[in-house]
């Protein structure tokens, strides 16, 4: 079984892949008329989450040893709603509905008990095997910034997944946001806090370095870099300097 440090950086690697590859087609506004970036307003935001989720998942697929997932029979899954061949739910206490519905979302009392809900779930990406709960190893929820929805409810369903019951207990939860309203050259993907647990276990802050020009020398593009695990592993996190920029195709 990998440990959480192995799983945390699993992640990273996917999220620096994905600012390295795809941070300026998914997250920069969309064009107007005259194919100049529209201005703050409708559009101003990236492309749907699930888009971004999705190519976030595929790097995080690649990032996982090959061998390990033959071992441990691991899936890389988005908006996945099944458990056990049933549907996938947290149960929560009377206290906490309000954050489900303040999302909009439907939280159902519990036939037998009263003073608990349940609440259907669907988690963007999670590293998993399917049908059993031995292998939960890591559970994502991302958001942009031009998301309006409460940043509460996410938070509560990382700590329920990341708990010993239901059952989940995801080895590891990552709260993931797509930095879609500051200037598009700035644009990333950040993990904004790490779940054990239950618990919020810590807030990784992205710092914004600028590398130099890209290759072709045509934007002055800016990466983000976790450094929360270069001093301890000595990995060079920095972008490779003969990347093509996306700009020209």
């Amino acid at each position: 079984m990998p440990t959480n440090q192995e799983i945390k950086k699993w992640l990273i690697a996917a999220v620096n892949q994905f600012n390295k590859a795809d941070a300026f087609d998914l997250l920069c506004p969309r064009l107007d008329e005259k194919r100049k970036f529209v201005q703050r307003g409708y559009g101003w935001g990236g492309a749907s989450e699930r888009a971004v989720a999705h190519r976030l998942a595929v790097y995080l697929e690649a990032a996982v040893p090959e061998q390990i997932a033959k071992e441990l029979c691991l899936s890389v899954d988005c908006e996945f709603n099944r458990h056990l061949g049933l549907g996938k739910v947290h149960t929560i206490p009377d206290e906490l509905v309000d954050i489900v519905e303040d999302a909009k979302r439907k939280a159902k009392p519990v036939s037998d008990d009263d003073s608990f809900y349940f609440f259907s779930v669907a988690p963007d990406i999670i590293l998993h095997q399917r049908g059993i709960d031995d292998n939960n190893l890591l559970v994502v929820e991302l958001k942009k910034d031009s998301n309006p929805e409460i940043p509460e409810y996410d938070n509560l369903k990382l700590k329920c997944f990341t708990e010993r019951e239901p059952g989940y207990e995801y080895c590891v939860g990552a709260k993931v946001t797509a930095r879609d309203q500051i200037e598009p050259e700035d644009r990333a993907l950040e993990i904004t806090a790490w779940y054990h647990e239950g618990v919020e276990i810590s807030r990784t802050k992205f710092e914004p370095r600028d590398h130099g020009y890209c290759s072709t020398r045509c934007c002055r593009r800016r990466f983000y870099v976790l450094e929360e695990f270069a001093k301890a592993d000595g990995v060079d996190r920095r972008p490779d300097r003969s990347w093509r920029c996306l700009r020209r195709r």
